[in-house]
């Protein structure tokens, strides 16, 4: 009974609109790839998805050394200016084609 009512609790506090348990959204290399993908172009699986992923450190070594590039520019995704958006972005593609070309993915223009 115990069980039943903790993932009653779990699931209604990953849902709720107030309270944010974090989720891990990228635990390996070609999770992350498929992160950027929908960051770059949606949906996201859950709101907060991205932000999981860019302000929590991450327990994967490969997977965090990543994240730490991309954090420094994330600025540049919420500016005003078009070119620093298009540099962002341009950022994220090359970061996911050199990380898709060590796994044999398909990269993207």
């Amino acid at each position: 009974m115990f069980g039943r009512l903790k993932e009653r609790l779990k699931k209604s506090l990953i849902s709720s609109s107030r309270i944010h348990l974090r989720q891990e959204p990228a635990a390996n290399i070609p999770e992350l790839i498929a992160l950027l993908d929908r960051f770059l172009d949606g949906p996201m699986r859950y709101e907060l998805e991205w932000d999981d992923f860019i302000s929590w450190r991450n327990d994967v070594p490969a997977v965090e050394q990543v994240r730490l590039r991309i954090a420094e520019l994330e600025s540049l995704a919420f500016s005003k200016q078009v070119e620093d958006r298009e540099l962002f972005r341009t950022t994220l593609i090359d970061e996911r084609n050199r990380l898709a070309a060590l796994l044999s993915i398909p990269l993207r223009s």
